[in-house]
């Protein structure tokens, strides 16, 4: 999990968006926009590029260019079931982590579990409001409170054992990369931790000078999709590039 969801934290993470010249209202195209390719290029002139596939825009699996990957299954009435992670491990072994998801009785993601040995619980406390528990081997590691305001996430507050740690995030008005995937809503949403726009700007306990505090800006499509986008991370800077299906 450590490089797809580093990434996929990097593409929400973030500075004042720039629109070079592009209306922020975004254009309307007949036909889903789907991300189909990222290259990441780090500070130190390395590159990660990640390729996403899909059935129709059903998210089916995505793959980057060290070897890593995940296919994603779907139950006979099209919900996501699970997926088959491939990763490096600590001692760089690739090895597969079974993700299985559960929903509950109003078919909302109810928990994801990484080999039964992690799983992250999402309860539902008020419309806007989710308590987000960790658990390692059954037992709880931490837990946060997520707030969202029009489909962003806008602050995560640790509860008890993480009590103390604290993010608010602003966010531009263009379209999430992923937000036309199938179940974004429902699933994707949650697992990959994404908003219905783009992170500009993620600051910790009130310090945007921390070291885990986050800013980014991008270049837009003139369907109003990100491009480019400019990552500012513990004093580091790395950038992403964008393309999609048209």
């Amino acid at each position: 999990m450590k490089k797809i969801y580093s990434f996929f934290i990097g593409v929400m993470v973030v500075l004042l968006a720039s629109c070079s010249g592009v209306s922020k209202e975004a254009v309307k195209s007949s036909s889903p926009v789907l991300l189909t390719k990222t290259i990441e290029t780090f500070s130190d002139g390395s590159t990660l590029t990640t390729n996403f596939t899909y059935n129709g825009n059903k998210l089916v699996g995505w793959t980057d260019s060290e070897g890593e990957k995940e296919t994603f299954s779907y139950d006979s009435s099209g919900r996501l079931i699970s997926s088959q992670l491939q990763e490096y491990n600590d001692e760089d072994v690739l090895e597969t982590i079974p993700v299985t998801f559960s929903y509950d009785s109003q078919g909302r993601l109810a928990s994801f579990e990484f080999d039964k040995s992690t799983k992250i619980e999402l309860v539902y406390k008020a419309d806007d409001v989710i308590l987000v528990n960790y658990y390692n081997l059954n037992a709880l590691s931490e837990s946060f409170l997520w707030k969202y305001s029009n489909g962003n996430k806008v602050s995560e507050t640790g509860q008890s054992i993480s009590e103390g740690q604290n993010w608010v995030s602003q966010y531009d008005d263009h379209n999430n990369p992923f937000v036309n995937i199938y179940m974004f809503t429902e699933a994707f949403k949650y697992y990959l931790d994404l908003s219905n726009n783009n992170l500009v700007k993620r600051v910790f306990n009130g310090e945007a000078n921390s070291p885990d505090s986050s800013s980014m800006s991008y270049t837009y499509n003139s369907l109003g999709y990100p491009l480019t986008d400019s990552l500012v991370f513990e004093g580091e800077t790395s950038t992403i590039q964008y393309f999609y299906n048209q």
